[in-house]
């Protein structure tokens, strides 16, 4: 091959999240993957088209074009109707932008990101909230001060952009440390996207406009929280400040909005955790229709060796008869792996005894070997597995439960036949249902199991990638085992990616994973700020009525009336913010209704839960400055200036 030129350093390739350091043309598909090129393969899905638009073409105009021509482009692709006409007859052809080139990724993580900033809005208002009843609490220790600069002849515009220069000053290093740390999250969260055994590919690096919008957002909402504050201290009388000790309700009466508004913020977020917690759980725990425990699987890709198609099934059988060689671990092989993000689709038939005809164009097909079943612990619930004595039977095949009701429903289906002429009457086509097994989840968890017909493995049908599935005896690794068996019955092979099913089940929840980690974390620092914020207006409270609650002690009353008293307000904002946060986080939660899994946006314990947590939460906040007033010295109180 010769070089023929260098991309620039920073360019990746076409697909967001794949990394290409070789460029070909596209001949080279008839070399790379011979003797059977992918191009030349009827219904093969593995090409991206791009192009340009011509002058004054827009991309509006170009889709309507494209929509008005693909009932003929489908004629002249797939005449024979075998392909476009049935698995794909639901897609349309489709026009996008490709500025940033194309992202398989955006499908999946555009509406989880979604409700991922909604969430940061809460949490910057939440931000915001707490950090305006701090500035509050300083300007009214500062009163004194600053009535007598203005005294002294500073303008109210002085007073006014002093406070804000001064909350300014206190967000830069924030603003400094977020930035770090934001660049490191980001790289623990695109590590979160991959698959088992293939990571994604992402840039994380600083980006000048990502941290000046954030920098500018930040600083926004810094003078936004300060407003207020500053609009007050500039606003004082100085004179009153000066003749007066500083009043006890000062900074009370501003919180009479922020600590309900802290508590309806927190509200929400801690049920959208708790939300997308239970739909994490909910999938974790879904039975898939495999035995998690012990098992592996090791992708094979034999396109670089170059092999017959019978030399393929060979090499296939070689590597059992090494796996099986051991006493700890047992293998078959499978054509399509589980919860891979990847597809298998065929269009079969059956007739029923009355003559019937029923048909399914979206069935998954698995390409399997003898042994395939107890391996991957699938059941058999009616029938027989594949066993060794099938290798030379011919037209045989077992279908999944739905499959099996499908096809044959109200009847029995083994020794029926299944068919892929649509004629059904080519015997050659046909396969004698032999066994019916459990539904397996090949797809997605959150999905129902496909239909599935499960086929013998031969020299006619296994694909030259194809993954073998190892159950170890033991809690043993086996991936030393299936290196050695590859590199001796293919010396030319690639090594094979090996993953464990429960890291496959890991990877296949990434993107729940990554909310209930980021809401997780989003709810947590939502306690901490309202817990913040409500423990120094209560302690500030304390503080401005330390005379007040002498004078009532000195008078008789009892530590009980006295708490009672100083958090009597306290709980009523508490209560407004869990009624206030309840409804807020019903209308919000049901934006997130196609992320969840198992559970409503509605579920009431999921409300009853958090409720508890932040009363729970806010009623260990409210012990410190409960027993500070219980705890005043009456004679020390009263001569509190």
């Amino acid at each position: 091959v010769t070089v023929i030129g260098v991309l620039p350093r920073r360019f990746d390739g076409l697909i967001a999240g794949t990394r290409v350091d070789i460029v070909l043309p596209l001949a080279f598909d008839d070399v790379l993957h011979a003797p059977k090129p992918y191009r030349r393969h009827p219904g093969a899905m593995w090409l991206t088209v791009m192009g340009r638009l011509k002058p004054n073409e827009s991309l509006n105009s170009a889709k309507a074009n494209l929509r008005a021509i693909q009932s003929t482009i489908r004629e002249e692709a797939d005449p024979g109707h075998k392909y476009l006409s049935t698995f794909f007859s639901p897609f349309i052809f489709n026009v996008e932008s490709g500025h940033a080139g194309r992202s398989f990724l955006k499908g999946s993580y555009e509406r989880p990101l979604l409700v991922l900033e909604l969430l940061v809005v809460l949490l910057l208002v939440l931000c915001c909230a707490n950090t305006a009843l701090l500035v509050a609490a300083q300007m009214a220790t500062r009163a004194r001060e600053l009535a007598v600069r203005c005294a002294l002849g500073a303008s109210r515009s002085r007073l006014f952009s002093q406070v804000l220069l001064e909350i300014v000053f206190l967000a830069v290093p924030g603003l400094l440390l977020a930035a770090v740390i934001g660049w490191f999250l980001a790289s623990r969260l695109a590590g979160m996207l991959g698959q088992a055994g293939a990571p994604v590919y992402l840039q994380v690096t600083p980006n000048w406009v990502i941290l000046g919008f954030a920098g500018g957002l930040t600083v926004l909402s810094a003078l936004a929280a300060g407003l207020v504050p500053a609009l007050r201290a500039s606003r004082s009388d100085p004179a009153r400040s000066l003749g007066r000790r500083e009043e006890a309700g000062s900074t009370t009466n501003f919180g009479f909005w922020v600590v309900p508004a802290q508590v309806a913020v927190s509200v929400v977020l801690v049920a959208s955790a708790l939300l997308l917690g239970s739909t994490f759980l909910h999938l974790y725990s879904e039975h898939s229709g495999f035995s998690r425990q012990h098992l592996y699987f090791a992708d094979i890709n034999l396109e670089t060796v170059k092999l017959t198609d019978a030399k393929i099934s060979q090499t296939a059988d070689d590597l059992l008869e090494a796996l099986a060689s051991r006493r700890d671990m047992r293998a078959a092989v499978l054509s399509v792996p589980p919860l891979s993000d990847s597809f298998s689709a065929g269009h079969y038939y059956s007739v029923g005894r009355t003559g019937t005809v029923h048909s399914e164009a979206q069935t998954w097909v698995e390409i399997v070997s003898p042994g395939y079943f107890p391996v991957v612990g699938t059941r058999i619930v009616d029938g027989r597995a594949f066993d060794r004595s099938d290798l030379n039977a011919r037209g045989i095949c077992i279908l999944s439960r739905g499959a099996a009701d499908a096809f044959f429903p109200h009847a029995t289906a083994v020794s029926q036949y299944i068919y892929s002429d649509p004629a059904h009457t080519d015997l050659s086509t046909a396969c004698r249902v032999v066994g019916i097994a459990e539904d397996a989840r090949f797809r997605s968890l959150r999905e129902a199991a496909p239909p599935t017909i499960y086929k013998l493995a031969s020299s006619d049908n296994l694909p030259r990638q194809f993954t073998l599935a190892v159950r170890t005896l033991a809690d043993s690794d086996p991936s030393q085992a299936i290196r050695d068996a590859v590199s001796q019955a293919s010396p030319g092979a690639p090594s094979p990616v090996i993953y464990s099913f429960s890291s496959l089940v890991d990877a296949h929840l990434r993107k729940e994973r990554m909310l209930i980690s980021l809401s997780g974390c989003f709810a947590g620092a939502a306690l901490v700020l309202t817990c913040i914020g409500l423990f120094g207006l209560l302690i500030r409270s304390v503080t401005q009525t330390t005379r007040e609650i002498g004078i009532r002690m000195a008078l008789g009353a009892g530590r009980g009336a006295v708490i009672v008293s100083l958090m009597r307000r306290a709980v009523l904002q508490i209560l407004a913010g869990l009624a206030a946060g309840t409804i807020l986080a019903f209308a919000t939660n049901r934006t997130m209704k196609s992320l969840l899994y198992g559970i409503e946006p509605g579920s009431l314990p999921t409300y009853t839960v958090t409720i508890i947590v932040i009363v729970g939460v806010v009623l260990l906040t409210m012990i410190v400055p409960a027993r500070r007033a219980t705890s005043i010295d009456p004679i020390r109180a009263l001569r509190v200036e």
